[in-house]
């Protein structure tokens, strides 16, 4: 599923990322959850400075969202290399 985090510690304030249903279990974890979604054709963001690889949605808004939220929150710049994916709370799904 596609989710806004807007109070996690891992993901991205406002930014568009794949992460697994949790009602639904259809995979073991988000990282799993966000191959199946490239697997059926979603681009999402490699090679993005201060941004974990194959986590978000590569779209132009999304980028920009992404750029705009770390100018505002430095403390997630490679949040990634510091904690282990987990969502908070604050999860808006879409």
């Amino acid at each position: 599923m596609f989710a806004l985090a807007e109070d996690s510690s891992f993901y991205i304030p406002n930014a568009l990322h794949v992460e697994r249903d949790d009602d639904l279990f259809l995979f073991p974890d988000d990282e799993e959850a966000a191959k199946a979604a490239e697997r059926d054709g979603v681009q999402l963001i490699y090679g993005m400075e201060d941004v974990p690889d194959g986590v978000y949605l590569d779209t132009p808004e999304n980028r920009a969202a992404i750029l705009d939220s770390l100018d505002k929150h430095p403390e997630y710049r490679d949040v990634a290399s510091k904690h282990k994916q987990s969502p908070g709370m604050g999860i808006q799904l879409l």
